[in-house]
């Protein structure tokens, strides 16, 4: 029943051939050919992916605590499933996430994925330079393509310059219907000047930078726990799960 549950959905949505979606012609002639092709059908998938392994704690609106670890990312009939649970302290949780092992700058960032509609759940679709990799005193840039806190009726982007005085450029929020077991497409057109936000092909709204440059980022997917309001939760209760289809990079023509 699960698998063909899952191959439902499958059909249900739109083509998955790897071509950009964008609806505006004029920027879906920016973008170039393909680069990096994720559709995690692959065992060895960890060649490109390192497994998220932070502890994140959250003070806001109460202090709860996600400690990500790697047995809750599996894959199946190719999903990558992102799962969440609760542990026996109050307000603890075990996430989960990937980082890409290669670096991105400019070009066309998508992923399309089915989201969490139980309480407790923060997933996203991100960019930034894993902290292994770099100095936390140099410049560099968090780009979040899709932060989303299960239950709500929108999710969020952002762009965050990290470098004192630490400063942002947003959020905006953009409103959209969740339905179970289905998924959604979103997208990021990134090059020097601006950065393009999509949803399912159409754009939501762009990120004009000042005097700030995109850097050289990984890319994150993540399902963590982080509960808005204090619900109730049982002690090693498995939450809901982020299933991801695909992540595509493109080049910029």
């Amino acid at each position: 029943m699960f698998f063909l549950r899952f191959l439902l959905v499958f059909a249900t949505c739109f083509s998955l051939s790897a071509q950009p979606c964008i609806n505006d012609p004029s920027l879906r002639s920016r973008v170039g050919r393909l680069v990096f092709k994720e559709d995690f059908n692959d065992s060895v998938f960890t060649e490109d992916w390192l497994f998220r392994s932070d502890r994140r704690f959250r003070k806001i609106p109460f202090e709860s605590l996600s400690i990500q670890v790697m047995n809750l990312v599996y894959l199946n009939y190719g999903f990558c499933f992102l799962k969440t649970r609760t542990t026996q302290e109050p307000f603890t949780f075990f996430g989960s996430g990937l980082i890409s092992r290669r670096f991105f700058k400019n070009g066309f960032f998508e992923c399309r994925l089915r989201l969490p509609s139980t309480p407790g759940i923060h997933t996203s679709f991100w960019l930034m330079k894993n902290p292994s990799h770099f100095d936390w005193n140099k410049i560099f840039i968090e780009i979040d393509i899709m932060e989303h806190d299960s239950g709500d009726s929108y999710y969020t982007t952002n762009v965050h310059y990290h470098k004192e005085p630490a400063s942002r450029l947003g959020p905006r929020r953009v409103f959209f219907k969740q339905e179970k077991q289905v998924f959604r497409l979103f997208g990021l057109l990134l090059d020097d000047k601006q950065a393009h936000f999509f949803l399912d092909g159409a754009l939501v709204h762009t990120y004009t930078f000042d005097s700030w440059r995109s850097s050289e980022s990984n890319i994150w997917i993540s399902a963590i726990g982080w509960p808005l309001n204090k619900v109730f939760f049982r002690p090693n209760e498995e939450l809901d799960v982020a299933v991801f289809d695909f992540v595509y990079v493109y080049s910029l023509n």
